[in-house]
């Protein structure tokens, strides 16, 4: 329902399934499961509210992506897998936005059994999470898993988790906070 949305979906490979479902006005779905998947996933919800848009790109292994924005004007932004050979495997990424101007980018790229996590409510609160490590170290234990949960406004959580056993956990609370996680090698975790 709502006027002026607009949704588009590209698929190709197995066991593939995505769901969209707009009200408001003028948001945009974009999902594009590539060619390789297998077992892919998206469910887009774009509730009460104007100019949203989610964007999901999904390739290699059991990805899952799941974009739910009410509000105004938010963004959400889901890449997972790899490129060109390497892993992918378990990826999983489930955002949840209320509000206005909040903008989420998740990568999780050649990653393994990679987990990112976003709920962001309030006002122009960012997240972005990469997650992605350099085949062929992948062949070593990651166990990489970001959440980030922000309420309040102007929030900004960044996460970069490269190889091992990582594990990120980010909660603000309140206005204007800053939260910055680089973990390189083996073994992290962070709270």
């Amino acid at each position: 329902s709502g006027n002026g949305n607009d949704s588009k979906v590209y698929q190709n490979g197995s066991d593939q399934s995505s769901e969209v479902n707009q009200s408001g006005n003028n948001n945009m779905a974009r999902v594009n499961q590539n060619l390789s998947g297998t077992g892919n996933d998206s469910y887009i919800t774009q509730g009460m509210g104007s100019g949203n848009e989610a964007t999901v790109s999904q390739s290699d292994k059991d990805n899952e992506s799941d974009i739910d924005q009410s509000g105004n004007v938010n963004k959400a932004v889901v890449y997972q897998g790899h490129t060109n050979g390497g892993e992918g495997r378990f990826n999983y990424s489930d955002v949840d936005q209320s509000g206005n101007n909040n903008t989420t980018n998740v990568t999780q790229n050649k990653t393994k059994w990679s987990d990112s996590f976003v709920d962001q409510s309030g006002n122009g609160n960012i997240a972005t999470i990469k997650q992605t490590t350099d085949y062929p170290t992948i062949s070593g234990t990651n166990y990489n898993r970001s959440d980030v949960n922000q309420t309040g406004n102007t929030n900004t959580a960044i996460v970069n988790q490269l190889g091992g056993r990582n594990q990120s956990d980010i909660m603000q609370d309140g206005n204007n906070g800053s939260a910055n996680v680089s973990q390189t090698g083996s073994g992290h975790r962070s709270t």
